[in-house]
């Protein structure tokens, strides 16, 4: 029996070493906290930061969580976010060639022409997506607000890039502007009339037609890319407009 007993006592003690070097790692959240304060100087007073700036940290648990909106007034709030892709000269001769079509003779002068993939049509495709992308953020975006939305709307133009833009812009040479190109500029604007904003809702939508015109075009060049911004948003506490 005292054999079986010591042969238990040296089988536990690795299982030992081993418990306490995860330990050692997986540290809870307050000592990762102070640990994001040593290492990032960018961040100021981290151990204030969750109780005073970060509005979805509970302060007392220093946990996030979502915002309570209970006491806010319900007011008509709008928000607009734009996406900018760069399209290579694969796609963008696609969207020129759509921006200057005719119709009985007259030119359409839109600018922004819808074109056809092997998928389907693309920016009919891709503003249906972000119509679904807008009305699902709250189920993509852990502490956003589920809200009942009272408006979307999708707008997009197409401009060619510029030869002196070619030659001269690209920040380097893995991601210059090759000649031939163009940018399609996407908005999404959303209405709520609500206790809290659409921002994140309108980026959202913004992003996802984004991402649904690289899937439609893919086959043609995976070089495309965009980014995305809040150009607007109004009727809560604060407005924001970009300058």
């Amino acid at each position: 029996m005292l054999r079986l007993l010591d042969r238990c006592r040296w089988s536990v003690a690795p299982v030992r070493s081993v418990v306490a070097r995860v330990s050692s790692v997986v540290a809870p959240p307050r000592r990762f906290t102070q640990n994001l304060c040593a290492v990032s100087p960018r961040v100021n007073d981290c151990r204030g930061m969750s109780t005073s700036k970060l509005s979805h940290i509970d302060a007392t648990q220093n946990q996030p969580a979502m915002v309570d909106i209970t006491g806010k007034a319900a007011t008509t709030r709008e928000a607009t976010a734009r996406a900018v892709m760069y399209l290579p000269a694969a796609v963008a001769r696609l969207f020129a060639a759509a921006a200057s079509t005719t119709t009985n003779g007259q030119s359409t002068g839109s600018g922004g022409g819808d074109i056809s993939s092997a998928k389907g049509p693309v920016m009919s495709t891709a503003i249906v997506a972000g119509t679904m992308a807008v009305k699902s953020t709250s189920q993509l975006i852990p502490f956003c607000h589920p809200l009942p939305i009272d408006g979307i709307k999708f707008s997009y133009s197409f401009a060619p890039t510029p030869t002196t833009a070619a030659a001269t812009t690209a920040p380097t040479a893995a991601q210059g502007i090759e000649s031939g190109s163009g940018h399609l500029t996407i908005e999404c604007r959303v209405r709520v009339t609500h206790k809290t904003g659409v921002e994140m809702e309108a980026l959202t939508g913004a992003s996802v037609c984004a991402l649904t015109v690289y899937d439609m075009c893919k086959a043609l060049t995976h070089d495309m890319r965009y980014s995305v911004e809040l150009i607007s948003k109004t009727g809560g506490k604060s407005d924001h407009h970009r300058k």
